[in-house]
Order: C-alpha cells, then sequence, then structure tokens
C-alpha cells in the first residue's frame, strides 16, 4: 500500500469516528446473532478502544498499530457489516485460545503425579534396583492406566541368580508417556485436538521396610491444535518432584508435591474478510510467555487379597496451581491490515482441586512362562473448585492512549463438577523382570470430551 493510500484509510476512519462522537454518546457497535459472554466483552473493550482513538485523532500522532486499529474499528463499528462477517471478525479477534492453557498445563503435573505412583506401587511390592517403564497410553483424566503387582506369583528363576544392578536401598527409575484426547466446541472454548508426552527420571531410597522416599525430574511437551484453523498452543513443561510413602502389608499413603516451569507458545490465526471495504485480514498473533506450576497430592489405597483374586479401593486428592505470566503478542505482519488487533494478557493464577475415588478387580494367574492380570477398574472424578475462571486481555494498540486500554474478561467454561472412567485390560509379568501390559479406558458422561483410549506398554526390572 502507498503511503498515500495509507493516509487516506485512516482518514477515512477517522472520519467515521468523529462524525459518531458528534452526535454524542456512541451507540452500541453491531454484534454478531448470538454472542457469547466473551464476545460481548471483546467487543467492549474494542468499542472503548475506538472511543479513544477517536478523540486521539485530534493533534495526536497514532502509531502504525493505533492507526491499524481506527481502520477496523470502522468495520466492527459499522452498522451496514454483515452477520457472517462480524461472527469471522469476532471468532478471529476474541483470544479465547488461552482457555486451554489451564487444562493442558495441569495434565502435565498429574502425568507427572502418575509416574511417581507407578514407581511407588512397585516398591510397596518389594521390588528394588532399576525400573525402565516402556510407553503408557493415559485417559483424559490423566490415570495411569494398568498396574504391575504380580510380583509374588512369578515362576523361579532357573539362572539362581537373585543380583539386582544396584543392591540395596537405593532404586533408579525412567517413566514415559504419551496421550492423545480432543475437546468439542463450547459456549467458551474453541474445539481441539490434543497431543502431549512426557519423560520422567528419579531416584528413591528405601529408609525402613514401611517408608520410602525420593525425588523425580520429568519434561513434556503438549500441542493444542485448534479446529477451524484458529491456531495453536504448544507446551513445554520441566517438573521436580518430591515423594514419601508409607505402606504395611496391603495398605499405603502417598504423599507427593512439585514444581514445574512451562514455556508457552500460543499462535493465533486471525483471517477474516471486513464486508464493508472488502479488506483481508491475514495475520498470526504470536505470544510466548512462561508459566509456574505447583502441585501436591496425598493418596491412599489396600488391597483386599482372596487367593489369586485381588480388589483394590483407592482414593486421593490432588491441588494444583498453575500462574500465568503476563504477555503481549506480536504480529506476523506489523505492516499489514490487522497489525492492531494484537491483545496483551495480564498475569493469572488458576487453581484446582480434585478428588478421586477408583475401584481395581484382579485376577492373577501363574503359568510357566509367567503371570498374566486381567483386570478391570472403574474411577469417580470430583472437582471440587467447579467455577470458571477469567483471563484478562487488552488490545495492545490501545495501552498507551490516554486512559489506558479497557479489559476485556475472558471466561474459561466451568470444569464438569463430576464424572467417571472405566475400562479393563491384561498385563503379564515373566521372568527375569520383563512385563508387558494392554488396557483400554474411556471417559464418561462429559459434555465435551469424549474419550476412548487404549494403552500398551512394556517394562523390564533389571536383576530380576
Amino acid at each position: 500500500m502507498k503511503p498515500r493510500d495509507s493516509l487516506l484509510s485512516l482518514e477515512n476512519a477517522r472520519v467515521v469516528l468523529l462524525c459518531a462522537m458528534a452526535s454524542g454518546a456512541r451507540a452500541q457497535p453491531p454484534l454478531p446473532p448470538n454472542p457469547t459472554p466473551n464476545i460481548i466483552s471483546i467487543a467492549n473493550a474494542l468499542q472503548q478502544a475506538c472511543n479513544q482513538l477517536g478523540v486521539a485523532t485530534s493533534g495526536v500522532t497514532l502509531t502504525p498499530a493505533q492507526q491499524d486499529l481506527a481502520q477496523r474499528c470502522a468495520f466492527f463499528e459499522n452498522a451496514q457489516s454483515t452477520p457472517v462477517a462480524l461472527t469471522a471478525g469476532y471468532t478471529a479477534i476474541v483470544g479465547q485460545q488461552i482457555n486451554a492453557l489451564g487444562p493442558q498445563t495441569k495434565k502435565f503435573a498429574t502425568l507427572q503425579q502418575d509416574d511417581v505412583t507407578a514407581r511407588l506401587a512397585e516398591l510397596r511390592h518389594g521390588r528394588q534396583g532399576v525400573s525402565l517403564s516402556g510407553l503408557d497410553l493415559r485417559g483424559d483424566d490423566g490415570r495411569l492406566l494398568a498396574a504391575n503387582d504380580a510380583a509374588a506369583y512369578l515362576p523361579a528363576d532357573s539362572s539362581g541368580s537373585g543380583a539386582t544392578l544396584m543392591e540395596g536401598r537405593l532404586g533408579l527409575f525412567l517413566n514415559g508417556s504419551v496421550k492423545v484426547g480432543s475437546k468439542g466446541k463450547s459456549k467458551n472454548s474453541f474445539a481441539f485436538d490434543i497431543d502431549d508426552n512426557s519423560l520422567t527420571a528419579g531416584a528413591d531410597y528405601r529408609i525402613t521396610d514401611w517408608f520410602v522416599t525420593g525425588a523425580a525430574y520429568g519434561g513434556g511437551r503438549t500441542k493444542t491444535t485448534f479446529s477451524g484453523n484458529l491456531g495453536r498452543l504448544d507446551l513445554e513443561a520441566k517438573g521436580l518432584n518430591v515423594f514419601a510413602s508409607f505402606y504395611g502389608s496391603t495398605y499405603y499413603l502417598d504423599i507427593l508435591g512439585g514444581y514445574g516451569r512451562t514455556d508457552l507458545n500460543t499462535d493465533r490465526n486471525l483471517q477474516f474478510i471486513e464486508s464493508t471495504s472488502g479488506t483481508t485480514i491475514n495475520q498470526q498473533a504470536l505470544g510466548r510467555s512462561r508459566i509456574h506450576d505447583l502441585w501436591v497430592g496425598l493418596s491412599v489405597g489396600d488391597a483386599l487379597n482372596w487367593r489369586q483374586w485381588s480388589v483394590t479401593p483407592e482414593g486421593s486428592i490432588n491441588f494444583h496451581e498453575i500462574r500465568l505470566d503476563g504477555f503481549t503478542e506480536g504480529m506476523s505482519q506489523p505492516t499489514a491490515p490487522g497489525a492492531g488487533l494484537a491483545l496483551s494478557y495480564s498475569d493469572a493464577v488458576v487453581p484446582s482441586l480434585q478428588g478421586r475415588l477408583g475401584l481395581r478387580l484382579g485376577y492373577a494367574a501363574s503359568t510357566a512362562w509367567g503371570v498374566f492380570q486381567p483386570q478391570i477398574h472403574g474411577t469417580f472424578i470430583r472437582e471440587f473448585r467447579n467455577r470458571a475462571d477469567k483471563f484478562t486481555a487488552q488490545f495492545a494498540a490501545a495501552l498507551t492512549l490516554p486512559g489506558g486500554a479497557t479489559p476485556a474478561f475472558i471466561s474459561t467454561d466451568p470444569p464438569e463438577g463430576h464424572y467417571f472412567a472405566n475400562g479393563g485390560g491384561i498385563s503379564a509379568q515373566f521372568a527375569h523382570g520383563v512385563a508387558a501390559f494392554i488396557d483400554y479406558e474411556q471417559l464418561r458422561t462429559l459434555k465435551t470430551i469424549k474419550a476412548h483410549e487404549f494403552s500398551f506398554g512394556l517394562r523390564w526390572q533389571a536383576g530380576d
């Protein structure tokens, strides 16, 4: 665009704004059909920014981003803008992709907790030394799907060797996990698909026959892809866990806590056509920030054994909190139309408190090759804090205007108060510490999350 054309476009935007102001109070700008609370909030923030730009055009030099935002006001505040164009425009600028942040960050903490819980389960069954977990797939609530409790039924090792790689009280472990899932569109959330994975390494020390403590360090990556080409949200997390387990012959009490730091990268696609001018907006709003995670959990259980049958009731309560450092987006094309639509997000805190009650029923069948354990399991999951959270965002171009920018409050969907998970599978424990399992689990009674999960894995216990 030539400089003269740019000045003319800006002047046209100023004329629209100033004419509207000349009539006194500005009319409510047009909204798309059936606007959501988030769209209404971002529309209010945009209108206030447009008001301020209208005043600022008198004797104030606007930045390129402010000039662009003034031109966008000419579309969003024009009563002749079509409903279809307004729907596409507000969907692009509302910025509610950030709402996926809380659940996805929480998943990393849940995976870390479950990786540690898996190791503690081994220790309670008398296993020491080095443990290498293979691949495990988890349900959308982060539950570790197959447990290995069959060491007592193993056939004798014909080699007669009972040595472990590291004798005594110290143990080392390495766990890996992969997860896939999806969420449907809701009032305050776009539909998206999820892919994430994590790896945890740690050490534990058996202080007495009934008390173990240790630490673990893990890392993971999450990719959230929004439907409708609305962008993506990527997380790269690292975290440290400390844990302790008190246990008897069948019962146990596990306590663990952790701190993590997550790098956040956001990419919002802003693509729409202004019906009044025919201007095409094709921008990427790019953001980078850091998240601080804190989690603590307590779990109890008691295995009830009868011959080769086992029934294990278990329960847990977990608190998790994330703290987002505020950030301001940058646009992929700073001189192209839409460059003034970047958002600035404020610091945010998202807490969570979740309880679980579960029951596992298993049967151990010993053969010449090893022990096979078919099992079924079910879990009731309760979200004690089921209020919606809010992120605060402002138009970055309006931050330096007289009076500052008006915030938009982007609400999340409240967590569903309770839901269920159930499934079944089979695990096998062989001589020389080789184990394998396959499992299936599904989430039930959720409105927007539909998950059918298959899991499989291999495990090697050195020195068995």
